[in-house]
């Protein structure tokens, strides 16, 4: 129900950026395929894709790899996580070289209007 008020929404409304906080985990299939259909759709999901073994954070980073590099925002759900540990694990998610600073800082700062 959610996901269907959320992509109406999205598809209404597309000058609305929406940046959806966790990527609506644990429905991370569902989240990545309504981003794809709607372009004003961002996710963010912070602490899982930023811990070690996190059920569905392949899917995220798979997303982002293919096509959704643009619209991925780094998060680290920080006191949630050690920044550190957090960073450390994030990194080593198999991300491809190209979509990690989108991700990290290029896409957040093009948001906000900061240089990139």
């Amino acid at each position: 129900m959610l996901a269907q008020g959320m992509l109406r929404v999205a598809m209404r409304r597309p000058e609305l950026t929406i940046i959806v906080s966790h990527a609506a985990w644990p429905y991370a299939d569902l989240m990545t395929s309504i981003a794809l259909t709607c372009p004003n759709i961002y996710v963010s999901p912070d602490v899982y894709i930023a811990t070690r073994s996190m059920p569905c954070a392949n899917i995220y980073v798979d997303a982002a790899n293919c096509y959704l590099g643009d619209r991925t925002l780094y998060g680290t759900a920080y006191p949630t996580q050690n920044l550190e540990e957090g960073t450390r694990a994030f990194l080593g998610m198999g991300w491809d070289p190209d979509v990690v600073d989108k991700v990290a800082y290029a896409n957040a700062a093009r948001l906000l209007g900061l240089p990139v």
